[in-house]
């Protein structure tokens, strides 16, 4: 591992990690970007219990705890907050020797937004399997019709490091996760659903 200095910033440079050429699997990333979530489930027992009740909200009482699903929260923030970094994995559907498909980062921050309209919700669910290094991603709209992005589903998925990474406007590298969604206007409203993590968009 090594690490990177964000540009503009020499003065006192953030020293952030960076993944090797061949790119991190999602465990790793999840090591390496949110050391304190591994530690916390390492330790297990009544503190993570407890921490996973304070997040599930009106849910803690009516469902059981789920550990997998917060990892996995976890590392989607801990993506969020480096526009330098990026999932890519091989979609089988466009053929055993297509090359690497790169998640467009749009799509990942669209992956935490909700919008409701009168008409209904739009949804993304994007699932980072961590365990499996496999991404799914699968969609939710109010009326089906022609023309609507298929379900994808990414293997042998790695966290690599963007070669010329796009910095949106009020968007810098190293930024905490709330300021990372607020820049964007994304509120995180997390939910469990039956077939994993699922985020709204608009």
């Amino acid at each position: 591992m090594r690490l990177v200095t964000t540009p503009g910033e020499a003065s006192n440079p953030p020293s952030l990690p960076v993944p090797p050429p061949g790119g991190w699997t999602l465990q790793e990333a999840l090591e390496i970007l949110s050391p304190e979530t591994v530690s916390l489930h390492n330790e297990g027992g009544p503190k993570l219990e407890a921490v996973l009740r304070a997040e599930m909200g009106e849910f803690a009482g009516l469902l059981p705890v789920w550990p997998e699903g917060h990892k996995r929260q976890q590392l989607y923030l801990a993506l969020c907050a480096r526009p330098d970094l990026e999932l890519t994995g091989f979609d089988l559907t466009r053929g055993a020797d297509a090359p690497r498909f790169r998640l467009p980062r749009d799509l990942l921050l669209s992956a935490g937004q909700r919008s409701v309209r009168l008409h209904g919700a739009h949804q993304i669910y994007l699932e980072l399997l961590t365990e499996f290094d496999r991404v799914r991603i699968s969609y939710n709209f109010p009326e089906m019709r022609p023309g609507l992005p298929d379900d994808m589903e990414l293997i042998a998925v790695r966290m690599n490091l963007v070669e010329a990474p796009s910095h949106p406007a009020g968007f810098a590298v190293g930024m905490s996760e709330p300021d990372v969604l607020a820049s964007r206007g994304i509120k995180p409203p997390f939910t469990i659903t039956s077939s994993g993590l699922g985020f709204g968009y608009s």
